[in-house]
């Protein structure tokens, strides 16, 4: 998904937090973990494109990104950690940070599930790090249909 619809996705549930949780930070913490789980794809980037100087444009370019990758790293845009994260809020006692970001990498991940719109089909399980460590990250791997 483009980073503009989760700013806007983000900054909607931080202003329901702000609202019904009470504390800005809260806020704050539900938009910066909505936002920057997708830091991930750096490793992704530099993966494609080892070499600097890092281009905000080519990073950004979801088009070409998606058409040139070999790999799907992104190891915060996982089940299990989204699942880690909810099991530390409720062992926690649901303390606001860590509730918070739960809730904004929750999101996030709602967000992409819809987006597995790669140029090759992506197999339902991709949203599982455990899949993707068993097919070596090969986007080759995780496509069932043809790349």
């Amino acid at each position: 998904m483009r980073p503009l619809k989760h700013i806007i996705a983000s900054a909607i549930l931080g202003i329901g937090f702000l609202l019904f949780v009470k504390p800005p930070w809260a806020a704050l913490i539900v938009f910066l973990a909505g936002v920057f789980i997708d830091l991930d794809h750096l490793v992704d980037f530099w993966a494609l494109k080892p070499l600097f100087p890092f281009d905000i444009h080519d990073f950004l370019d979801s088009e070409k990104y998606d058409k040139q990758v070999k790999w799907i790293f992104v190891f915060f845009h996982s089940y299990e950690i989204i699942a880690g994260l909810w099991l530390w809020a409720v062992l926690a006692r649901w303390p606001i940070w860590p509730t918070a970001i739960a809730a904004g990498a929750t999101l996030h991940m709602i967000l992409d599930i819809d987006n597995l719109k790669h140029p090759c089909k992506m197999h339902p399980l991709t949203y599982f790090l455990i899949f993707r460590i068993i097919k070596k990250f090969k986007k080759a791997n995780l496509c069932v249909g043809k790349l």
